[in-house]
C-alpha cells in the first residue's frame, strides 16, 4: 500500500506493562526511552523539554533506541538502538513483529489495519497440520471461555493500556477505563491535572482524559438537575468513582426514577458502572457540622434560609484554627456535599495588631504617637 502525504505511522507494544498501548510517531527523528518506570519518571522530570521523546514502561531487558521516519513514510521504519554509540540503523518492515532488547513491536501506517506477517509454519505432513489446527481451536475456545469469565468479573480485568497510563502518571491519580473506548485520569487537585496532563502529551498518549475530581462531582451534580430540577441532590461521591453514590435529601424515590437517574449517570460518566443511591436526613448533616465546630471551639452563627443552613465562622481567629476549620469543611463536604450546609468564613483584623512593644515586665502597645494602651496580664486590658 502506498503511504498519502498524511500518512504517518503508528508503533504498538506487545509485552511488559505497556501491552497494547499505540504511539503516534511524529516526522523525523523520535527517541524512544525503554526502562523501569521508576526511572522513566526521573528521566522525565530531568529533561521536561525533549522533544520528540516516548517513554515504554519495562522492568526487565529494557533497550532505549531512536526511529527515524521518511516524509511520506514509506514500507518501512528505521530503527538504531542506543545501548552503544556506533550502532548501525536497522531497515524494520512494517507490519512485522520484532524484538529489540526484550520489547516487542511492530509498526504501520495510520491509514492501515494491523495485519501483521506471521513467520511460515513448516509442517511435517498432513497429520501434523490437522494436529496443528485442532489444538489451535483447543487454545481459541478456552481463551474465550476465560475472556467472557474475566469480564464477568465485578471490576473487569484491568487493560493493557490501562496498567501502562498507571505508570506514567502520580501515585494519587485514579486511571479508569471509559464506555467509550476513553481512558479517565482523575486527580485530587488542578496542580496534579496540569502535571499528569504534560505526562501523558510528552508520551503522545491521546484519547485521555484528565479530570479533578471536585469538578467532575460539580458537573455530574448539574447535569442531574437539567434533568430533574426539582432533585433534592446533596452530593455525587466519587470517592469510589467505578460505583458513584448519589445522594438525595427527603423520602426514597420511586424505581422508575431510580432506573433514569442511573441511565443518566453512566452515561455521563462512562467510566462507573453502577449508581448506588442514598437518602440522608438534613437535620442529621446540621448536627454533624454545628458539632465539628463547636469541637474546633471557633465562635460561629447560623442562619436557616430556604432549603438550606448557613453557618457563618467569624473572629480573630488564630492559623492553627483556620487550618483545622478548612480541613474539618473538605472532610464534611466530602461525606455530607455543600448543597444544604454553608460555611462561611469572615475574619476580623486584631486593631491591635503590629503594635505591641514589650518594656521588661510591663507591655504595653502604641496606638498612635501620642497614646499608649497598656496591657495587664491578669486583665487581659
Amino acid at each position: 500500500m502506498q503511504a498519502s502525504q498524511t500518512d504517518t505511522c503508528v508503533m504498538r507494544v506487545f509485552n511488559g506493562p505497556m501491552a497494547g498501548a499505540e504511539f503516534v510517531l511524529s516526522k523525523g527523528s523520535t527517541q524512544v526511552l525503554v526502562g523501569a518506570p521508576q526511572l522513566l519518571a526521573t528521566a522525565s522530570e530531568q529533561d521536561a523539554t525533549a522533544g520528540q521523546r516516548l517513554f515504554i514502561a519495562l522492568e526487565q531487558g529494557g533497550c532505549s533506541f531512536e526511529i527515524l521516519l521518511s516524509d511520506p513514510p514509506g514500507q518501512s521504519v528505521q530503527v538504531r538502538p542506543q545501548q552503544t554509540p556506533s550502532a548501525a540503523w536497522q531497515d524494520w518492515p512494517l507490519q512485522q513483529q520484532r524484538r529489540i532488547g526484550a520489547l516487542q513491536l511492530a509498526f504501520r501506517l495510520s491509514s492501515q489495519d494491523w495485519n501483521l506477517q506471521q513467520p511460515a509454519v513448516v509442517a511435517g505432513g498432513q497429520r501434523g497440520v490437522a494436529s496443528l489446527r485442532v489444538i489451535s481451536v483447543v487454545i481459541a475456545v478456552c481463551l474465550l471461555v476465560v475472556s467472557v469469565a474475566v469480564w464477568s468479573l465485578p471490576d473487569r480485568t484491568v487493560s493493557a493500556q490501562q496498567r501502562g497510563i498507571s505508570a506514567l502518571v502520580s501515585a494519587q491519580a485514579r486511571v479508569l477505563q471509559g464506555r467509550d473506548l476513553r481512558m479517565y485520569v482523575l486527580v485530587d487537585s488542578q496542580r496534579e491535572a496540569s502535571w499528569n496532563r504534560q505526562v501523558l502529551m510528552r508520551h503522545q498518549l491521546g484519547n485521555v482524559a484528565v479530570v479533578v475530581t471536585a469538578d467532575e462531582q460539580r458537573r455530574l451534580e448539574q447535569h442531574l438537575l437539567v434533568l430533574e430540577p426539582g432533585l433534592a441532590i446533596r452530593l455525587v461521591d466519587l470517592r469510589e468513582p467505578r460505583a458513584p453514590i448519589l445522594i438525595l435529601a427527603g423520602t426514597p424515590i420511586q424505581p422508575a426514577l431510580r432506573a433514569q437517574l442511573e441511565e443518566q449517570l453512566l452515561r455521563a460518566a462512562p467510566y462507573a458502572g453502577h449508581l448506588e443511591i442514598r437518602v440522608q436526613d438534613d437535620h442529621v448533616s446540621v448536627d454533624q457540622a454545628i458539632a465539628g465546630l463547636r469541637q474546633i471551639g471557633v465562635p460561629f452563627q447560623r442562619h436557616d434560609q430556604h432549603n438550606a443552613v448557613a453557618l457563618r465562622i467569624e473572629g480573630n481567629l488564630q492559623d492553627s484554627q483556620l487550618q483545622a476549620i478548612r480541613r474539618f469543611i473538605r472532610d464534611f463536604e466530602q461525606q455530607w456535599g455543600a448543597r444544604f450546609v454553608h460555611f462561611s468564613i469572615v475574619l476580623q483584623d486584631d486593631r491591635l495588631k503590629g503594635l505591641s512593644h514589650q518594656a521588661g515586665e510591663q507591655g504595653y502597645i502604641k496606638n498612635s504617637s501620642a497614646s499608649w494602651q497598656f496591657h495587664s496580664p491578669h486583665t487581659g486590658g
